[in-house]
């Protein structure tokens, strides 16, 4: 516990007997003492009971002691985390930020008010496990491309498709997006569901190959009539809002959202009850749900293969929250999480915007089962927009301005 001189606990003493811990600095009675205040040190005491006590205490990322803890500060902006371990893969979690003038002093009471974290020994111990399966299967996945490419050369879409998402991911090693894009053409031209829908997104989005939305579209309703979950939810997406020479049919939108979920798409579970008229939507909950549903088995499934990130995401919420009949289980949850992570990260040194974009705003919310790290967030940000992207400065911003 860090020692207080004898004026913070005389200040501190005064302030709790009369309730007023947390009060705003006290006015300074002339200029000078106005010109001093900024420089004197401020004391915090960390209060703790019961399930709390014994939470170890950081303030502005530095860990100072186990609670209850009393100690100086210099006044700012202050960031205060205090976490105890829940199981072997969770830990509970505090949250609390405010500003402090000098010479106050200020109570705060330890009440875990965030969702339990994944905690950082167990995200340690899960990477060194999945580090060491990936390696294992991008040997086999090598092994695999010689047959691969010559089913491809002979016509395959689908080998054409499985090579194309090797390079992107970066499942056979290093991210190879030139490859890749080459891939995905062969597979639309030869008429293959998976990579006529990854074309079409390459050339709405215009960054790997030259912008084509008119293309996109055509490859977006070849995709959708073969069934691809996510073709069917962008064609529901155009025809909601009635663009690029899609004229808009909300009743149309509600059926390509409606096949989407039935093929895998839980997102546009959700999206087809969301635009449902008002008077259907009590109706529809129970089939919105059956949806959902159904599209978690799907995507659960298509997660034990490890190499759809979609899948892998959405299998790790699942298995988080233990939704739609499937118990919580931290284990999987943490493991689908760090292999869609490491992809991710392939694909953002790799170059690619939008990966280290998505990886900022990750690091910055705290989402996909990251710890929030402002210092990392800023550093996607910034090979974000290095790279082009065109949100990634706005977002660089925001991050600063929070963190004055």
């Amino acid at each position: 516990m860090k020692k207080i001189t004898n004026r913070g606990y005389l200040l501190l003493a005064l302030l709790l007997a009369h309730g007023l811990a947390g009060a705003a600095e006290p006015k300074a009675k002339n200029a000078n003492a106005q010109k001093q205040a900024p420089t004197e040190l401020s004391v915090i005491r960390f209060l703790c009971e019961g399930k709390t006590a014994n939470s170890e205490i950081r303030v502005n990322g530095v860990f100072k002691g186990e609670c209850p803890l009393d100690m100086e500060v210099k006044p700012g902006l202050i960031e205060i985390t205090a976490t105890k371990k829940r199981d072997d893969y969770y830990e509970q979690l505090f949250e609390q930020s405010f500003t402090l003038g000098g010479g106050v002093a200020k109570r705060v009471d330890i009440v875990f008010n965030k969702r339990p974290r994944f905690r950082q020994d167990a995200i340690e111990r899960t990477d060194k496990a999945v580090e060491a399966s990936e390696s294992a299967q991008e040997v086999r996945r090598r092994n695999e491309i010689p047959s691969l490419e010559s089913a491809a050369a002979g016509g395959d879409g689908a080998a054409m498709a499985r090579l194309g998402m090797f390079y992107r991911a970066g499942l056979t090693g290093p991210v190879d997006m030139k490859k890749s894009v080459d891939w995905y053409k062969k597979g639309a031209e030869a008429g293959n569901a998976d990579a006529m829908y990854e074309y079409a997104w390459l050339s709405e989005q215009g960054n790997r190959v030259p912008k084509n939305m008119a293309l996109a579209v055509e490859l977006y309703q070849k995709s959708a009539a073969l069934g691809e979950p996510r073709a069917l939810q962008r064609m529901g997406g155009l025809t909601e809002k009635g663009s690029d020479g899609i004229p808009k049919d909300l009743r149309l939108a509600g059926t390509y959202y409606f096949k989407a979920a039935e093929a895998g798409s839980k997102l546009s579970s959700l999206m087809y009850w969301g635009i449902l008229p008002e008077s259907e939507k009590d109706a529809a909950l129970a089939t919105e749900e059956k949806l959902a549903a159904t599209a978690t088995r799907i995507q659960l499934k298509k997660a034990e293969a490890g190499e759809d990130f979609d899948a892998l995401t959405d299998a790790a919420g699942t298995y988080t929250f233990g939704t739609y009949g499937n118990a919580a289980n931290p284990e999987l949850a943490l493991t689908y999480y760090r292999m869609a992570l490491r992809q991710k990260k392939k694909q953002a040194a790799a170059g690619d915007a939008d990966s280290n974009y998505q990886l900022g705003y990750w690091y910055a919310e705290g989402v996909l089962g990251l710890p929030r790290d402002k210092k990392e967030a800023a550093r996607y940000y910034k090979q974000a927009q290095q790279l082009g992207h065109p949100s990634a400065a706005e977002a660089l911003r925001k991050l600063e301005s929070e963190s004055k």
